[in-house]
């Protein structure tokens, strides 16, 4: 059930205007600087790198006036409807600087075939950054506490008929959920168990068979917790998470290290970058 679909965003503008998160300030606190340059090879090579492995790259436009278009897996949430068609619900962006990006991508979406559904709640709700698909089970882990709201929860699981799975994120540092989890196929997953509340990690560990932790240290250095596997088979990550590696090879899983540190800057990195897809044939 793993979708072949990604999704990204050209980083037109992209850089840093205000910090949304606590990774966009630098020690002094001033807010970070982008070298754009470096981030367009970044995302270039990154692009590569999924069409290699087998995947269909789409490619939406990012507007210059919203700097945080690129990071993609916010603003909607991909499922199957109950008719099994490509569809996707539209997210409730937390700050006013991003809530601009989701028309771009409703219209991006009808014009590509998805059915778009929106939620009901006005509460947020910050899409596939958030609400992470474990898509052998078909069921959903949902992060809350920062940018999403655990009660719409209960609204998306009926919309999507599938299980929900709410964990609660208490560290800042880790805002969205996919800063600290990833889900790797076979009852899997990967956590930073100091992003999560006790009863959060508990949910986690109910959830799935193996567990593999990520120091906190590479979750922080490296964005080691903003890894993606497509496939249950790969996993792509920025560089530098040695023993995070090394868990990951010693599960059997193929580790693709890459460079995205202009986007780290803005507190994301692969998994942020992209939007994994039903699509129609």
């Amino acid at each position: 059930m793993f979708p072949r679909h990604l999704l990204m965003a050209y980083p037109n503008g992209y850089r840093i205007e205000s910090a949304l998160n606590p990774h966009m300030r630098d020690a002094e606190g001033r807010l970070k600087v982008v070298d754009f340059a470096k981030a367009l090879k970044e995302w270039e090579a990154l692009r590569a790198l999924y069409t290699s492995l087998g995947l269909n790259v789409h490619v939406i436009e990012a507007k210059p006036e919203w700097p945080d278009m690129v990071f993609c897996a916010n603003q909607t949430f991909p499922f199957l409807d109950s008719a099994e068609k490509p569809a996707v619900v539209l997210s409730h962006m937390r700050s006013d600087t991003r809530k601009g990006e989701v028309p771009l991508f409703e219209k991006w979406a009808r014009e590509s075939g998805l059915r778009v559904h929106e939620l009901k709640s006005s509460e947020g709700f910050e899409g596939s950054g958030d609400a992470i698909w474990d898509f052998d089970s078909m069921r959903v882990i949902g992060g809350y506490g920062f940018r999403t709201d655990q009660g719409v929860y209960a609204e998306l699981a009926s919309l999507i008929k599938c299980e929900v799975i709410p964990v609660e994120l208490h560290d800042e540092r880790f805002y969205h959920l996919d800063t600290c989890f990833l889900t790797l196929g076979k009852s899997r997953a990967a956590y930073v168990q100091e992003a999560f509340t006790p009863d959060g990690l508990s949910a986690l560990k109910n959830a799935f068979q193996t567990l593999i932790r990520i120091p906190l240290n590479e979750a922080i250095d490296h964005f080691a917790g903003n890894a993606f596997c497509p496939d249950g088979e790969n996993v792509v990550l920025q560089k530098g998470a040695s023993q995070f590696v090394a868990s990951l090879r010693e599960a059997g899983l193929c580790v693709h290290e890459v460079e995205t540190r202009e986007y780290i800057k803005a507190g994301g990195s692969v998994f942020c970058m992209k939007q994994q897809l039903w699509m129609r044939a």
